[in-house]
């Protein structure tokens, strides 16, 4: 089960910076309304698979009103 936590942080970490980029480079700001749940399951996933050093990374450096749009 961690496993599978992992590899669906992963993937929704990876999702969230392609619909960021779409936004930015190709204007495509269709994408922007899915970046907030492609988070909120990343967090969680990060949560369940104890992925703490990247949740500290997070809380550090990322303000909480910027963690999502």
């Amino acid at each position: 089960m961690q496993n599978y936590n992992i590899l669906t942080a992963q993937r929704n970490a990876k999702i969230v910076g392609l619909f960021i980029r779409l936004t930015r480079r190709d204007k495509k700001f269709k994408y922007l309304k899915l970046v907030n749940k492609a988070m909120k399951i990343f967090l969680e996933s990060a949560n369940e698979a104890e992925l703490k050093d990247i949740l500290i990374w997070i809380e550090k450096y990322i303000p909480k009103n910027k963690l999502y749009l």
